[in-house]
């Protein structure tokens, strides 16, 4: 505005008509916004190059696994280019481990945390992008007051003892963004919400990928457990077996021993029992633990700990 009145001073100075000069000021001036708004502060942001890569191994993974003569050993194939979805562990059609992710997800801290911290950053960003538009601000106030009566200068001319006063008011203001400091900020808390969104899909592949790897791990355990429990139920039946053909004369007392260690062996590779002591089940008897310090001495003593004796 500034610009244009000195224009059209010195326009006039010069013989110009007033309104040439006012129009050649204010095309000025529009030109000189123009390139003031040009000059915003920051270099353009670039995304950067994705890495030269065709998968995640290298070198690359193989298309199936081997197929195994077991139970559920047949081959499973690897597909790259398959979209996996958002919730994965649906995959297994298992409604244990569903329901499992289902509280973890609803009672994990973390990921309430991270669910906080990406509402903020997107409150931020919106409330950023208010500095692009005009700030109004409009105010009304109401009064009742009284005429100063019978006074050399009365407030009201028509003598009225009581009037009201209404003052009404409306601000506009605002504030050009010269050099873009206000996009750049923008820019800046709308990449700080996206890298909150990214931290909280880590927080929920890292919680649901722990849930269902000890989920899958608690049922190999317990797999384990089974097909070891019967492993020693057999090697106890063996030595009970042989115990008795000892007494009967038919085979030694090394060739007791030797079924002993095995099944104390068998015993210490428990998964549940890793590393306490290993414990020898007797067919009608509880179970009672007992250390390779007592095995030995019962081994010195010439006694089997499945003699009624010791288990006395």
């Amino acid at each position: 505005m500034t610009l244009a009145l000195l224009k059209s001073v010195s326009a006039s100075h010069r013989g110009v008509p007033a309104s040439r000069s006012m129009v050649a000021g204010w095309a000025w001036t529009i030109i000189f916004a123009i390139f003031i708004e040009g000059c915003a502060l920051g270099p353009d942001f670039k995304h950067p190059d994705a890495p030269v890569t065709s998968g995640y191994a290298n070198p690359a993974l193989p298309v199936a696994t081997v197929d195994v003569d077991t139970a559920a050993g047949t081959a499973q194939r690897l597909v790259e280019a398959m979209d996996i979805p958002g919730q994965w562990w649906t995959v297994f059609h298992s409604p244990q481990i569903d329901d499992l992710v289902k509280r973890a997800i609803a009672a994990n801290p973390d990921l309430g945390a991270a669910k906080a911290a990406l509402r903020v950053a997107r409150e931020n960003a919106l409330a950023q992008e208010a500095a692009f538009y005009p700030t109004v601000q409009a105010g009304f106030s109401p009064s009742r007051q009284r005429n100063a009566i019978g006074t050399l200068a009365p407030t009201l001319i028509s003598g009225a003892p009581v009037y009201s006063l209404y003052t009404a008011q409306v601000s506009v203001s605002y504030v050009l963004d010269v050099f873009g400091a206000n996009r750049r900020m923008l820019e800046s808390l709308n990449a700080q919400a996206e890298l909150q969104h990214f931290e909280y899909e880590a927080a929920l592949l890292a919680v649901t990928s722990n849930v269902v790897g000890a989920a899958i791990q608690e049922a190999s355990l317990e797999g384990q457990i089974d097909a070891t429990n019967q492993i020693i139920e057999a090697q106890q039946a063996q030595v009970r077996l042989m115990t008795r053909a000892r007494e009967l004369g038919e085979v030694s007392m090394l060739d007791v021993r030797t079924l002993e260690v095995q099944l104390a062996q068998t015993e210490a590779t428990h998964p549940s029992r890793r590393p306490t002591p290993f414990t020898l089940e007797p067919a009608g008897k509880p179970s009672k633990m007992i250390t390779f310090r007592a095995l030995r001495s019962l081994q010195r003593a010439g006694r089997s700990w499945l003699d009624p004796e010791t288990q006395a």
